[in-house]
């Protein structure tokens, strides 16, 4: 089969933390089974700069727009790794353009957006994905694994705690945006939206019920130079968006959910603690970050069994078996494991922009204080 020919919007020549270059280009540039042949930035000249500073071939192509990106006979997939306000009017033009599609998470900044994108892909029928990367870990899977397996016999309940640093008392230049809970990057809907999709693939079922207490502790903070972390560019800055979220629900298949989720810098070690409990065990995850695909290193899992749970297992995670993803950092491996399973057509390895419209009706419904929502498209 011949490499998929890629068209990507969001790689820079100057933003070096951006997370397209970050975790997309390591692994696309590596893949046998991909091929860069487009760039798209908000000019042409920062496109070429783009195509020059990652040492693209020359004869990739250097778009300003992503209607004539889609145009591109050259381009089989268009990823839109970007500022989540911009997703909605980028997707839109190549969807009607009938180009296979992959934005990253949140799909868009509202419900209504979302719909709309997964409608347009359903009517040109186009293949789409969205980057909830999370079920790409393979320590996820593993998890997953023994639920499915009945390690620990039927499922009770499951508990996560976890603290993301990012959206603590400072945050950097580039990443503004997030202040606003008009931009669709918050708090709830990133990190809380990581974790909830990681929480419904390993657990296997939706909720029946749902309720979040919201709280915005820091209604001011810094916003500061990301390469001088130490000079302040704007002291108290107004934050309308969350800072912690209390979330408690019930799955259709039964279990209680209960997550809190801050934001903080998590005790050294800890940035998640995620235990799943059955009537013959638990099952207990451990992680130095919040995100146990973004520095998989960190990450431990423990099976627990007998009476008293007093058998501990560590459970060594499986290890990655495609070359490209051995030699990537953490968080690109979780991103690389993403475009292998759409490669494959491992369908329960991503999600499409139908699924991630019933993820955005959960998240966003909790700002609303509903307690259900719909669970298919």
């Amino acid at each position: 089969m011949s490499s998929l020919r890629i068209g990507f919007i969001g790689a820079s020549a100057t933003s070096l933390r951006a997370w397209g270059n970050s975790a997309h280009l390591p692994f696309l540039i590596k893949s046998p089974h991909y091929n860069i042949t487009a760039l798209c930035n908000s000019s042409v000249e920062s496109a070429r700069a783009a195509i020059a500073y990652h040492k693209l071939p020359e004869s990739t192509a250097a778009y300003a727009s992503a209607a004539e990106l889609a145009k591109d006979p050259n381009v089989d997939l268009v990823v839109i790794s970007v500022n989540v306000v911009k997703h909605y009017e980028l997707a839109l033009p190549v969807l009607k353009a009938g180009k296979d599609v992959y934005v990253e998470w949140p799909l868009a900044s509202t419900l209504e957006q979302a719909e709309d994108l997964a409608r347009v892909a359903r009517e040109n029928n186009v293949r789409t994905v969205v980057g909830l990367q999370g079920r790409a870990s393979t320590a996820v899977k593993e998890v997953r694994r023994l639920v499915q397996e009945g390690k620990i016999g039927k499922i009770i309940s499951t508990n996560m705690e976890g603290a993301v640093e990012i959206y603590g008392e400072t945050i950097s230049d580039y990443l503004k945006y997030l202040l606003d809970s008009k931009s669709g990057g918050s708090f709830v809907d990133i990190p809380f939206g990581h974790l909830l999709d990681v929480v419904i693939f390993a657990l296997g079922s939706e909720f029946s019920k749902v309720h979040a207490d919201l709280y915005n502790h820091r209604p001011t903070v810094n916003i500061v130079d990301s390469s001088d972390r130490s000079r302040i560019i704007e002291a108290n800055a107004p934050k309308d968006t969350h800072d912690q979220i209390i979330f408690t629900g019930t799955l259709e298949s039964g279990p209680a959910v209960a997550i809190n989720l801050r934001s903080q810098p998590p005790i050294k070690g800890k940035g998640l603690n995620w235990v799943i409990s059955g009537d013959k065990g638990d099952i207990e995850l451990l992680s130095e970050s919040s995100f146990p695909h973004i520095h998989p290193d960190g990450v431990k899992v423990f099976l627990h069994t007998g009476e008293q749970r007093e058998v501990k297992e560590e459970i060594l995670v499986a290890a990655e078996t495609v070359d490209e993803l051995k030699v990537v950092d953490g968080h690109t491996r979780a991103v690389g494991g993403v475009y292998e399973a759409f490669r494959k057509g491992e369908t329960d390895g991503y999600v499409t922009f139908e699924e991630a419209v019933v993820r955005h009706r959960l998240v966003k419904g909790l700002f609303k204080g509903q307690t259900t929502y719909k669970t298919t498209y």
